[in-house]
């Protein structure tokens, strides 16, 4: 092998040169030399530097590389050159690879040029020849320097494919790998860097740090079935480079991802394990605390913080203290924890919250809901709303809870199930079934169990709501038939008072003509016609007159049983029928006669004298400035409420019972919804304000009576003067119906 090698090895250009002159070769006989042509195949140059490694004769292997690289280009070799470069003196690999890189610029001699400047700290420098470089091949080097520097630069979409180039040339290079995950992470590109670290752990199957990178780019990407898939195996194997503290935070990630998952036995046996070896480890015991949070365990949650050092300036342990105080109903220390929260945000009103669970425990569920006015802080969102759906089920303002639904991120299934219960209860179906929608589980035995319930009770709703349409549209019927029989009365007594009008007149023309012939004039060619005329007239004025002192009688009275303040508010159709009321009521005499006329007209006017101060008003307001027509149309449903949303909407009849029942909806504190609203603005009635509305229910309870008062004439003979006495008094007396429209 030396033989070979003394052989074929040509002197250097600085060595001695062999013929013995002194002088160096390049300056002797290699001026006169002429080229020797090239004869040497590639395996040969290479068992020729092989040859003059093992011997360590570096420069000898330089010369074959040297006069082998013009004359047969290839890559291996010139690999082989720009390593044999950097085994030397640094200033003289640096003048060799540039004169090589200033001759060629090829991205062998600049990659191993880049190399030293870089190790001088001449980083911008190496970029500049790195990025003058060309060739179609490189020396792996050069794309790992490229990749470097343009990272550094602030060049990452770029430093991130040169890695890949370099990856490409050195599979094996599991550091490399490992970098260029990072910069694809650093890129979003978190499938392909995932992909580098597998490769990466395909390099080296011996170490665990590419595998453990990989499970933590998992876990910062909350994918937590593969962390758990991933940790699991790495925790099973045996590792060279496996250390403590990379154990543990594989253990730690872990017990995230069993947390996330819902297996919470698994992470506290996790956490706890840890804990016990490193009492110190404030993570680690916060997540123990949280998990017990979260599964309900608050007593624990509580116990695994007690050892936090200066837990009272850690805002996350605050919060889990705080949490677990109020869910134990502890309220004194939430407020102590509440207190210490807010002097270091005092942006987030805890205490009002403290207050607010207080007096739902107490079942002050207004104050509570006071409490909670205005905007609900962002770290506690979703127990500020909680705790306002549960007071607002609990006092049956279900128009609120769908607002508040809104808010809540992550319910809480137990104030969901109250809630829907609560709802059922009410009849409100569509919230319940909206409720029973925001529970997270929607497999767990109470959300299928109350969903299976809704079914028939939806069908009972229906049942019910039909039969009450048909007693509606029945009464209806009854009520028509009733008029109609009432009309048909009123023009029998007309017909007969007009034939009484005719027998009048009859005896009155006889009268007159036996007077014109007591006074001389005669009759036999009948009555001339200015006569006539003028004793027509005097008749009619004389009834007329008469009709008026009756009805300003009448009106007299009525003033005077109402006062002028009331009779004066009072709409002009509904006096006309109150004195007509009157009017009758005085004029019928007779216990065995029918009153029945009477009672009608001081319904009418009754019926007429609500309508104008309440009911009117409302719709032309309504008809000027609408509100949710959706909702009122679906408020119309309820058979209460339901002839008056049709006359606000359309104008349909309006009877003394429809306004007793939507009165009555009125004034129970309870009840919410834009019907009821409106009500309530028109009579000016807070709803809050309990003995406004229990005068209002007073009222509305003696309207329905006066509703079933007036419907008696359709169902009976005839109406007594007792029955009309005590309708009347029931309108017009002292605490009658009428002045109920003054407050």
């Amino acid at each position: 092998m030396v033989h070979l090698v003394e052989r074929s090895r040509q002197p250097g250009r600085n060595d001695p040169c062999p013929c013995g002159s002194g002088r160096k070769y390049k300056r002797c006989c290699l001026i006169h030399e002429a080229p020797r042509p090239q004869t040497r195949s590639h395996d040969v140059v290479l068992a020729e530097v092989h040859a003059a490694d093992e011997v360590g004769d570096l420069e000898g292997a330089l010369a074959i590389l040297e006069e082998s690289r013009p004359k047969l280009p290839d890559a291996q070799l010139h690999r082989l050159l720009v390593g044999r470069y950097l085994d030397l003196p640094l200033d003289r690999a640096e003048l060799a690879l540039r004169e090589w890189w200033d001759a060629e610029h090829d991205r062998f001699s600049g990659g191993g040029l880049a190399h030293l400047l870089v190790e001088q700290g001449r980083k911008d420098e190496a970029l500049a020849i790195l990025n003058d470089s060309q060739g179609a091949e490189a020396w792996p080097e050069y794309w790992r320097l490229l990749a470097l520097l343009r990272d550094e630069t602030g060049e990452p979409e770029a430093a991130a494919s040169a890695m890949e180039l370099y990856t490409r040339l050195e599979p094996q290079n599991a550091s490399a790998w490992m970098t260029l995950a990072e910069m694809q992470q650093r890129l979003g590109q978190i499938d392909r860097a995932l992909l580098s670290l597998r490769r990466a752990g395909d390099a080296v199957p011996e170490s665990i740090a590419p595998r453990a990178q990989r499970a933590t780019m998992l876990a910062g990407e909350a994918r937590w079935a593969e962390v758990r898939d991933a940790v699991e195996s790495l925790l099973e194997g045996e590792y060279e480079d496996a250390t403590l503290d990379m154990l543990r935070g594989l253990g730690d990630s872990l017990a995230q991802a069993y947390f996330v998952l819902g297996d919470f036995d698994a992470a506290r046996h996790i956490w706890t394990g840890l804990l016990a070896d490193r009492r110190d480890d404030v993570d680690v015991r916060y997540q123990l605390a949280n998990l017990e949070l979260q599964s309900g365990r608050y007593r624990q949650a509580l116990l695994a913080l007690e050892e936090y050092p200066d837990s009272g300036r850690v805002f996350r342990v605050l919060d889990v203290r705080l949490r677990a105080t109020l869910a134990l109903h502890e309220f004194d220390e939430a407020t102590h924890v509440a207190t210490q929260i807010e002097e270091m945000d005092e942006s987030v009103p805890v205490r009002r919250l403290v207050a607010a669970c207080r007096a739902g425990a107490n079942r002050e569920y207004a104050w509570a809901l006071e409490q909670l006015e205005g905007l609900a802080p962002s770290r506690y969102g979703d127990l500020w709303h909680t705790i306002r759906l549960d007071c607002l089920a609990r006092l049956g303002r279900w128009s609120d809870i769908s607002a508040v639904l809104r808010g809540i991120e992550e319910p809480n299934e137990a104030v969901i199930i109250s809630a829907a219960l609560g709802a059922m209860a009410a009849g409100k179906l569509d919230l319940a079934q909206h409720l029973l929608g925001e529970m997270e589980d929607q497999q767990s035995m109470e959300a299928r169990a109350l969903n299976t319930l809704l079914g028939p009770l939806r069908q009972s709703k229906r049942a019910s709501e039909a039969r009450r349409q048909q007693q509606i549209d029945a009464a209806d019927k009854q009520r028509w038939a009733a008029e109609s029989r009432e009309l048909r009365r009123q023009v029998r007594d007309l017909e007969r008072h007009n034939a009484a009008l005719a027998d009048a007149l009859a005896r009155s023309e006889a009268a007159m003509e036996r007077l014109l012939e007591l006074v001389g004039v005669s009759v036999t060619g009948g009555m001339p016609a200015d006569w006539e005329a003028q004793l027509l007239s005097i008749g009619e004025r004389a009834h007329k007159d008469a009709l008026h002192q009756e009805l300003l009688g009448a009106e007299q009275r009525l003033r005077s049983m109402l006062g002028r303040e009331c009779w004066d508010s009072l709409s002009e159709g509904a006096r006309l029928s109150l004195r007509e009321g009157e009017w009758l009521f005085e004029a019928v005499q007779g216990e065995d006669r029918d009153y029945g006329a009477a009672l009608l007209e001081y319904a009418r006017g009754l019926e007429r004298a609500f309508k104008d101060a309440i009911f009117v008003p409302i719709r032309v307001r309504w008809e000027r400035d609408p509100g949710p027509i959706n909702l009122l149309q679906t408020e119309g449903l309820d058979p209460s409420l339901g002839p008056f949303a049709r006359y606000v909407l359309v104008g349909g009849h309006l009877t003394l019972g429809s306004m007793a029942a939507a009165m009555d909806r009125m004034s129970d504190g309870r009840r919410r919804g834009v019907a009821i609203d409106l009500l309530r603005r028109q009579v000016k009635v807070d709803a809050w304000d309990e003995r406004c509305l229990a005068d209002w229910k007073r009222a509305s309870d003696r309207l329905a009576i006066a509703a079933d008062a007036r419907n008696q004439p359709a169902h009976a003979g005839a109406v007594s003067r007792e029955a009309v006495r005590y309708f009347r008094d029931l309108v017009l007396g002292t605490d009658g119906l009428l002045r109920a429209l003054l407050v």
